[in-house]
């Protein structure tokens, strides 16, 4: 998976690119993995990519995928279904 990172770096903002295998995120309990195939860049994350609000992540929050995996104690989202999501709360690990 490919990645663009935004993170604030005093008055600039820096912007990489990284590489990260399926093998590398873990899920914790309570989780899904989800299969991005679609992603959408919003008005706000156009403003993230010039420094709005100090936000440090990876833009691009209304997505669109297929569950991967689950953890055992997740009810209702199996693996193969196909999901609309917008992240509002992200975690995220690089």
């Amino acid at each position: 998976m490919k990645s663009l990172v935004v993170e604030p770096s005093g008055p600039e903002t820096v912007k990489h690119t990284v590489r990260i295998a399926k093998t590398d995120i873990d899920i914790a309990a309570g989780e899904c993995r989800v299969a991005v195939r679609r992603a959408g860049i919003c008005g706000t994350d156009l403003q993230i990519l010039e420094g709005y609000a100090g936000f440090a992540g990876v833009p691009g929050h209304e997505f669109m995928g297929t569950v991967e995996n689950v953890t055992v104690d997740v009810t209702g989202r199996p693996a193969g279904l196909m999901r609309a999501m917008e992240l509002v709360r992200p975690r995220a690990r690089w």
